[in-house]
Formats: C-alpha cells, sequence, structure tokens
C-alpha cells in the first residue's frame, strides 16, 4: 500500500485516514497474506508538522502494524524489487502507477477528492485498475482478487500493451538502440 504524503485535494490528497484501519483489519482477518506497507517518505513528518498526527499517533499505528505477523513498513530505498514480489498494489495517485502498470498485476486505485485533473494516460490506466472509493469497496475488492478473481487481467494486459508496447523485449531494444552507437 502507497499512501501519498498530503491531505490538501490540490495537491493529489491521500486516503491514508480513510483506509488505515480497514488494511489493518484485513490483515489480521487474512493471516495468510502479508500486507506492505510503503507510505511516502514524508508521510508521517508531515501529518506531524500539519497536526493531523501526534506523534504518540504514528507510533500506535506502528505499534499496530509491527505487531501483526503479517504486516510490515517496507524500508527499503528501492521499490522495484519489491513491485516484483507483490500480487496486488493499493495506491493513491502517484507517478509509481505505471511502472506498477507494467507489471500486468493488479492494481487497486483508491479514488480521492483531488482537484489536479488527470492525464489521458492515467484515465487510461484507469480502466484496467480497479477503483476504489470507500473502505467497503476497499475491503470486498482485496477478498474477490485474494479468491481469484482478477477480472481486469485481461482488460489490464491490452491497455498496458497500447501503452507502453511489448515490455517483454525492454531489455532487447535497449541493446539493439546501444549497438546502434
Amino acid at each position: 500500500w502507497t499512501p501519498r504524503w498530503i491531505t490538501d485535494p490540490m495537491l493529489g490528497g491521500t486516503n491514508f485516514f480513510l483506509y488505515k484501519d480497514i488494511l489493518l483489519k484485513f490483515a489480521e482477518e487474512h493471516n495468510d497474506m502479508d500486507l506492505l506497507l510503503r507510505p511516502h517518505p514524508l508521510m508521517f513528518d508531515n501529518f506531524l508538522k500539519t497536526g493531523e498526527m501526534s506523534a504518540e499517533d504514528i507510533a500506535v499505528y506502528r505499534n499496530r502494524v509491527e505487531a501483526l505477523p503479517n504486516a510490515s513498513f517496507d524500508s527499503e530505498p528501492e521499490y522495484g524489487a519489491t513491485f516484483w514480489q507483490s500480487s496486488v498494489l493499493i495506491s493513491d495517485i502517484s507517478g509509481i502507477l505505471p511502472e506498477y502498470f507494467i507489471t500486468g498485476k493488479p492494481l487497486i486505485y483508491c479514488a480521492s477528492n483531488m482537484i489536479l485533473e488527470l492525464t489521458d494516460m492515467t484515465k487510461r490506466m484507469l480502466e484496467g485498475c480497479y477503483v476504489v472509493n470507500t473502505p467497503r469497496e476497499l475491503f470486498n475488492c482485496l477478498k474477490e482478487l485474494k479468491d481469484g478473481k482478477d477480472i481486469l487481467a485481461e482488460r489490464r494486459g491490452k491497455i498496458a500493451y497500447e501503452l507502453f508496447g511489448d515490455s517483454t523485449k525492454a531489455s532487447q531494444r535497449i541493446v539493439e538502440e546501444l549497438a546502434k552507437g
């Protein structure tokens, strides 16, 4: 889960406060699945600065996450390996959406009250994503995916090919371009 760092809808907003408890409840009820949280590096500091969370609130939340045997915070500096090892991404609006989208894995987009206009590419990608607006929708979407019901898989693949081409040959194309000198 990659929540954004700021609640201001002019800057994209975040769904952290809407989903922070439901995701931990899901992890508690589905101990056969792991929940990896990767909040934006500025998120907790920003919430502390704005008064949206106190130092105690942050510590309590971190402790709740760490107390679960199947939940943790991702502390790796790079997220690429985490993406490839994951099964699904839950995210607010983010620049990492295209990078995850090309993995072909399910992506749950948490819609927000953001005022920003989405790019045409992002709008197209979202046609292959699960878009949730409430904690119940997120919970139900996760249950469906857990049960192997990825009804958007084929559509996501077509959109990924349309937007990014055949990513399986990316290394080959890079070598060919480098060989051109």
